[in-house]
């Protein structure tokens, strides 16, 4: 399979080349190609945060063979930094999304396959928010993803379009993220966060392999539709404090605040287990054991 692939250094799209990229044809498009993969890549440079760089990259891609698929990956990693980085929020999530939509329409990509993630959904605390669901995001970043999201969709009626969704992703080799930054925290003895009179953060996690089997899937089976990528597993931030400290022998520190309420990233995942119902997700506790062992 010849794919198209943007997103190369992030944590899913990484651990996607590192198990699978040696069976496809891959050209990364982005700055650089990731280092230390062990699978032949080609690289169409280009920057996704300024739109004629992209522009540029996508039109040289023209003159060249097909491809089977795009497996559009890349985020904006600057969304701490709102409104500053408004622009490249926009140029990565949902300029390049349209660029590259109408390359596949143009060129006959038989696929197009869309990283979301599952801050698009703005519900109330308990609700599992189904696919179909539709609440205004409260970031900017949130509004960009949810955009691209539709964006994309628009194209199902010409070539299957896969959107996924996915909640919290974790595993060996993570950086920068939540889980990794509470290990850190609980190892160092420094206390977590968690609001004064309202729930702390409720997730569902999602292990890198499974996370990886779901993208192998749906590329397989050509899903043309809108995917919520999780466990269904809901974990708290206290729980999973508990758990890791637990395991480090350290003690559970919890600093408690005056912020509101916390966000419930727990998805129905009705539609992916229907989608994959011969696969055994992993827990969480077993997740984790892993995530320390890596």
């Amino acid at each position: 399979m010849r794919i198209l692939l943007t997103g190369a250094s992030g944590f899913v799209a990484r651990a996607f080349l590192e198990r699978h990229g040696s069976a496809h044809d891959v050209t990364i498009l982005g700055r650089t190609a990731p280092s230390g993969v062990a699978c032949p890549l080609s690289l169409a440079t280009a920057d996704l945060g300024d739109p004629s760089s992209t522009a540029d990259a996508i039109a040289r891609l023209e003159d060249g063979p097909a491809f089977d698929v795009i497996l559009h990956l890349a985020v904006s990693r600057l969304h701490r930094h709102f409104p500053e980085t408004a622009l490249d929020l926009f140029h990565v999530n949902v300029h390049s999304t349209a660029l590259l939509m109408d390359f596949a329409r143009r060129t006959g990509v038989g696929h197009v396959l869309v990283g979301s993630t599952g801050t698009v959904y703005d519900v109330p605390f308990g609700h599992a928010a189904r696919e179909s669901d539709y609440l205004p995001p409260k970031s900017y970043f949130a509004a960009t993803k949810q955009a691209a999201d539709s964006l994309a969709a628009q194209y199902r009626p010409l070539f299957p379009v896969t959107v996924l969704r996915f909640f919290v992703p974790y595993g060996p080799g993570l950086r920068g993220r939540m889980l990794n930054g509470m290990i850190a925290s609980i190892g160092e003895g420094r206390p977590i966060s968690v609001p004064t009179g309202h729930p702390a953060l409720t997730f569902s996690p999602i292990y890198i392999d499974d996370a990886v089997a779901v993208i192998v899937r749906a590329l397989d089976e050509r899903w043309n539709e809108t995917v919520n990528v999780a466990t269904g597993e809901a974990v708290s931030l206290e729980e999973a404090g508990r758990l890791i400290a637990g395991r480090l022998g350290r003690e559970l520190l919890v600093e408690r605040s005056g912020t509101g309420p916390a966000p419930y990233l727990v998805p129905d995942v009705g539609r992916l287990r229907a989608r994959m119902p011969d696969h055994a997700f992993t827990g969480f506790e077993d997740g984790l054991d892993r995530l320390l062992a890596g």
